[in-house]
């Protein structure tokens, strides 16, 4: 599910939080996600802030990582699916933690994460 909001490709999610039927005769199918739901919903909170500046895609060689380019055509988005070094001048922002690092040349990614690219 992490790959596939990073290339913004998002499925529809069947939702029925009554977890029955209507005639209450068999379980109908829950929360989105069942067990998964708290990931899910994790990604969805990183797709919503990172979507705004996600305009035009890149794909890396080796699929470690893609970036989203702005309305600038400027890097702004990194979703990172393998820990990764990143070429990149300025502040890079953890979208999930807020955290801040200042990169000189290049900088370190987590897997799993997505950040904003600020010159």
């Amino acid at each position: 599910y992490f790959w596939m909001a990073a290339h913004r490709v998002l499925p529809g999610l069947d939702i029925y939080p009554w977890a029955y039927d209507i005639d209450y005769t068999k379980p109908g199918s829950g929360w989105p996600g069942g067990e998964m739901a708290e990931a899910y919903g994790r990604v969805n909170n990183l797709f919503n802030k990172a979507f705004p500046s996600m305009n035009r895609l890149r794909v890396v060689e080796g699929g470690t990582h893609v970036i989203w380019l702005n309305d600038n055509d400027e890097p702004a988005v990194v979703w990172a699916f393998n820990d990764v070094t990143f070429e990149h001048e300025g502040t890079v922002e953890n979208l999930e933690t807020g955290e801040k690092l200042e990169s000189i040349g290049s900088c370190s990614l987590a897997a799993h994460c997505v950040y904003f690219l600020c010159p």
